[in-house]
């Protein structure tokens, strides 16, 4: 069971501000040039998971008591876990339509960090893949 805590093209998602990331895990399709398809961000030590994706048409956010990401997994998919975010507190996390770099139709959610850092998920309106990527202060 979840919790659905967003679902918009625009806005800002305080329900996980000052919420310490535990772990970080993305599932992509490798054939499709490693195109993010969810990712799963565990919080409070892991009692606590967000699943987060990009749809084209809007970011859905949805709050699980526990990890689910398995249940995303099938044979054209893999999950990648990444520890470069372990222990940040994410300050602000925002969804953007629009965004001057990405094209006008194009989606991007930006959750930034106490530390600085920035993790990008975007989802280009020419293609309609979406993209994970960690920018550093």
């Amino acid at each position: 069971m979840f919790d659905k805590i967003f679902q918009d093209y625009e806005g800002f998602v305080p329900e996980i501000a000052g919420l310490k990331v535990s772990k970080l895990k993305a599932i992509l399709a490798p054939e499709n040039n490693d195109e993010v398809i969810f990712i799963w961000i565990g919080t409070n030590s892991n009692s606590d998971w967000y699943r987060i994706f990009i749809d084209g048409c809007y970011c859905g956010i949805n709050h699980y008591k526990k990890d689910l990401s398995s249940k995303d997994l099938d044979e054209d998919v893999v999950c990648i876990d990444y520890d470069w975010i372990d222990n940040e507190i994410i300050a602000i996390a925002k969804v953007e339509l629009g965004n001057k770099m990405l094209g006008d139709s194009s989606i991007l959610l930006t959750i930034e960090f106490l530390s600085g850092k920035k993790l990008l998920l975007y989802c280009y309106d020419h293609d309609g893949e979406c993209k994970l990527e960690l920018i550093s202060p």
